[in-house]
């Protein structure tokens, strides 16, 4: 699989407003248009800055109708 196939894109940001910015910029580098959806929210976990887990759709047949 490849970044071709992410689907969705979940990002924790410690820092959001601070972030956020140079957050987008490098997802829209690593993503072409169109881009996956994406959720991006602020959060403390455990003291780790950022935290990004995605959903890829394995290519397979074309489903029928």
């Amino acid at each position: 699989m490849s970044m071709r196939d992410v689907v969705k894109v979940t990002a924790h940001l410690r820092h959001l407003e601070r972030d956020f910015a140079a957050y987008d910029e490098a997802y829209r580098a690593f993503f072409a248009e169109p881009c996956p959806v994406r959720t991006t929210v602020g959060s403390g976990l455990m003291g780790i800055l950022v935290e990004i887990d995605v959903v890829a759709l394995l290519p397979g047949p074309a489903l029928p109708g």
